[in-house]
């Protein structure tokens, strides 16, 4: 046996040990966190009528993150599949319904299971990871522009990245199938379309049309 095979053996004896060591317990604690989601979503539209707030403002984003960041990035990543509730293979995916109920978000949940569960995890920090950031910001270090722009860029960047970047991407590589980032280089974002540097640019300009009723 290899070092490589050693390390998958000892990985795999883990993870069904820590299988087997999850209960009730894991689900309760689950439940609460999703009851805290939608005690702020509650919160944040029933304060929207009033005058533009910062509780409505932080009630509706913390309900948002909390939806993506610990019950979607769990549940597609098969944390809760012994539930009957919150399984990777029914959340979000298979009608219109379910993805409005589970993850009404600007990410389709079959593109983000390909992206980030099997791409960018297999391959974390490599050349094939869909999301190293050192090499998808190479473009915007290159730029002959004032440095002052480029942090302009990155701020712009900061508050539309999601929707900017990360849904037109998974949303290609759904398109490609399930393919290592090795056979398509191109990282493909709107900027990329914009710029003429990526050949599936119109794919890629279709997720706006499409992805909400993808599933139907």
């Amino acid at each position: 046996m290899t070092a490589k095979e050693g390390l998958g053996s000892k990985i795999r004896e883990l993870g069904e040990r820590l299988k087997k060591g999850q209960g009730i317990e894991d689900e309760k604690h689950f439940n609460k966190i999703i009851s805290w989601y939608y005690l702020f979503f509650i919160a944040g539209v029933m304060t929207i009528h009033l005058e533009p707030n910062l509780f409505t403002i932080f009630c509706l984003s913390t309900a948002s993150f909390v939806r993506w960041t610990i019950v979607a990035h769990h549940v597609c990543h098969g944390g809760y599949d012994f539930t009957s509730s919150y399984s990777r293979k029914t959340f979000g995916v298979g009608s219109l319904i379910r993805r409005m109920l589970d993850w009404f978000d600007w990410i389709l949940p079959e593109a983000w299971n390909i992206e980030h569960g099997r791409l960018h995890h297999y391959h974390l920090n490599e050349s094939d990871d869909p999301d190293l950031l050192e090499r998808n910001i190479t473009g915007l270090r290159r730029m002959k522009i004032p440095t002052v722009f480029k942090y302009l860029i990155v701020c712009f960047l900061i508050c539309t990245w999601k929707w900017f970047y990360y849904a037109s991407n998974t949303y290609s590589h759904f398109l490609r199938g399930n393919q290592d980032s090795s056979n398509n280089p191109k990282v493909v974002t709107l900027m990329s379309i914009f710029t003429g540097h990526t050949p599936a640019w119109w794919n890629t300009l279709m997720f706006f049309f499409t992805v909400s009723v993808h599933s139907l």
